[in-house]
């Protein structure tokens, strides 16, 4: 779907407003993250949260994920802090991303995506889930 998604790029979003990047190394991801607005993680099938969907909240941008696979549907309400689309269908993503063009919603939800990932995503939150399983396995 790679080559019709970039043509649906080029006849809707300002040329270079958008990046195809494919895999990234760690230190390349947060640097296009850090660089965008809204972060579109489009796997059919992540294990849990992706890094990008992660750190993308964490770094407060708007998230477009897909709803397959993975525990997007645990982290993104549409509507509020961005919105789930069908893998398979990039009509769905269009329409999705269509969304993301009013600055209030990019504002609102960039804010409650960095509140949601403070909450539930920091190295605190991990770190005691992780002790309370080895206090469970050891006692």
């Amino acid at each position: 779907k790679e080559h019709e998604l970039k043509e649906l790029a080029n006849n809707y979003l300002i040329k270079g407003s958008y990046k195809f990047t494919g895999r990234l190394s760690q230190k390349d991801m947060k640097a296009v993250i850090a660089d965008s607005e809204v972060i579109i993680s489009a796997s059919k099938s992540d294990a849990g949260l992706s890094a990008s969907t992660g750190e993308g909240m964490m770094m407060g941008k708007t998230i477009l994920a897909s709803d397959s696979g993975g525990e997007n549907e645990l982290w993104i309400e549409n509507g509020q802090n961005g919105y789930l689309f069908d893998c398979n269908s990039y009509q769905d993503l269009s329409s999705k991303l269509s969304l993301c063009c009013n600055l209030d919603f990019l504002t609102k939800s960039a804010k409650l995506n960095h509140s949601i990932a403070m909450e539930r995503y920091n190295s605190s939150v991990e770190r005691e889930k992780v002790l309370e399983i080895y206090k469970m396995y050891t006692s």
